[in-house]
């Protein structure tokens, strides 16, 4: 290794002293969006601070989550709040404690903050604002959740709800299939017809699907599941039979959510959906949860 004399090197530098303690998580993102006007920097990377988002990692890390393959074991879903924060955990970890770090947060648990938007913006029925891409959906979502939780701040009931969205989405994806193998069809209109079949359902059921066993099981119902994979087709039929020409773009719009919502038909079998479906007292029995919780 080369002894360089480091005592005369300066660098120069810029400190800006926020003094208003609520104004920090404000001014702070700010700073670093004109500091960096003439680079690219994604919304995604600047709101990290966000108390809302600091809030949904303390929870990720504390909420356990029980194996469906091995139910004396648990596991955790883990949010990534900054971009690599997981890789940099696990590198953190002594090597003979690596492996039991990837057993409490296996990768495939971790979930991005894009991730968040997409799956909690298909579930408030918003598809049209999914298929726009990771960083304007988030955008829009994060400003819905700031006025939601503008005197409170998420508990772990909606740390479950997001989970059990991750892996109804997660699945629903699995189901569609994949390019060149399994495709039900085109995979260029995969993650609208996804995004919309999800959406969709929660229209139907008026948002009644329980969340809550979801996150339970760890898994989806085989009767939900079959019945997902008749919505993904009803989509993908409802997408390739309309006037646009683009799909990916007409996707876009809410006008095209208003036709599907609008079918005079659906692919959805009430009867089979029923044992799926939490009543109103079992939902404002488990949402006075959260609310407890967020005091």
């Amino acid at each position: 290794k080369h002894k360089v004399d480091l005592s005369k090197v300066f660098v120069q530098m810029k400190l800006t002293v926020i003094k208003d303690e609520e104004k920090k998580n404000a001014a702070v993102p700010d700073i670093a969006r004109y500091a960096n006007s003439q680079n690219k920097v994604s919304e995604l990377d600047l709101t990290s601070n966000n108390p809302i988002l600091q809030k949904l990692e303390e929870l990720s890390r504390t909420v356990y989550a029980m194996d469906p393959s091995d139910r004396s074991k648990q596991s955790v879903w883990y949010f990534e709040r900054v971009k690599g924060q997981y890789r940099e955990a696990l590198a953190k970890e002594p090597n003979n404690r690596k492996e039991a770090f990837k057993r409490k947060f296996p990768k495939d648990q971790l979930i991005i903050k894009s991730e968040v938007a997409k799956y909690m913006n298909t579930w408030n029925r918003l598809p049209y604002h999914v298929v726009k891409g990771a960083e304007k959906n988030y955008t829009i979502f994060l400003k819905s959740i700031s006025e939601e939780f503008k005197k409170t701040m998420p508990g772990r009931i909606y740390w479950e709800d997001v989970v059990a969205n991750a892996i109804l989405f997660r699945e629903t994806d699995k189901l569609f299939g994949r390019k060149g193998k399994d495709a039900i069809g085109d995979t260029n209109i995969k993650a609208p017809t996804v995004a919309y079949t999800l959406a969709y359902l929660h229209e139907i059921t008026k948002n009644q699907l329980d969340l809550g066993a979801i996150w339970r099981d760890q898994r989806l119902p085989g009767g939900l599941t079959e019945q997902l994979s008749k919505g993904l087709r009803f989509v993908y039929d409802f997408f390739n039979n309309i006037s646009e020409s683009l799909i990916s773009e007409a996707a876009k719009y809410e006008r095209t959510w208003d036709a599907l919502r609008n079918q005079k038909s659906n692919p959805f079998d009430l009867e089979v959906l029923a044992p799926f479906m939490a009543t109103d007292a079992q939902r404002a029995a488990r949402y006075a949860l959260a609310n407890e919780d967020a005091d």
